[in-house]
């Protein structure tokens, strides 16, 4: 959620250290008469991004407060948007990840207990979609690593760099990439288990 203000009747800066308790309660999404620790209030106005003595960002979680006299904050907004769906994307890779381990080990414990045989053709069909699941992924993961390369100025790399960090997106990234070495390894553990017996069998029957 942005808060994008034309004229504050100051310098921004100004602005800010007079009414650092208003704009972190408005950035927390609390009352205005809410009481917030001073502590709250000086991590929330340690790190302000200003390209002029006309312009100033302030960046949260879930908020963020732009002042600009100029009106000139659209490429600041738009890198903002790229920072939330990249942020977005990877938060449902992951929960994806979580339900595709969940089954894995599912099936892993059902084949130890021999109470389930995973044929041929659904292995297969698991390893199709796996395989499809991490080219997603890396395209996601790509993208991610080549945005601040090609966002081409200095000020909104910057900014995008400070948002991705409070998003913690290099946390997310090792998330995903964990998860997606830990179910493809899964499977080929269960695809060696099933050749290795498939070729058991056919001894004994050779055997016999």
């Amino acid at each position: 959620l942005a808060y994008c203000f034309a004229d504050v009747g100051m310098p921004p800066a100004q602005f800010m250290r007079e009414n650092e308790k208003c704009l972190t309660t408005l950035m927390s999404g609390e009352p205005y008469s809410y009481p917030v620790h001073e502590s709250q209030i000086r991590k929330t106005m340690s790190n302000p991004f200003s390209y002029s003595d006309r312009d100033l960002a302030l960046f949260d979680m879930d908020r963020c407060v732009i002042i600009d006299s100029d009106r000139d904050y659209e490429d600041v907004l738009l890198i903002c948007e790229l920072a939330n769906y990249q942020f977005l994307e990877l938060r449902t890779l992951d929960r994806l990840l979580d339900r595709w381990l969940d089954e894995a080990e599912d099936d892993v414990n059902a084949i130890a207990k021999k109470s389930k045989k995973l044929k041929t053709g659904a292995l297969r069909k698991k390893f199709g979609k796996i395989q499809a699941l991490r080219l997603d992924a890396l395209f996601v993961l790509e993208n991610l690593e080549n945005s601040a390369k090609i966002i081409g100025d200095y000020f909104l790399g910057t900014v995008y760099e400070h948002i991705c960090g409070i998003f913690n997106t290099s946390g997310w990234t090792r998330s995903v990439e964990r998860r997606l070495d830990a179910l493809q390894n899964i499977y080929e553990i269960v695809k060696v288990e099933k050749s290795e017996r498939t070729m058991l069998i056919l001894d004994i029957v050779f055997i016999i």
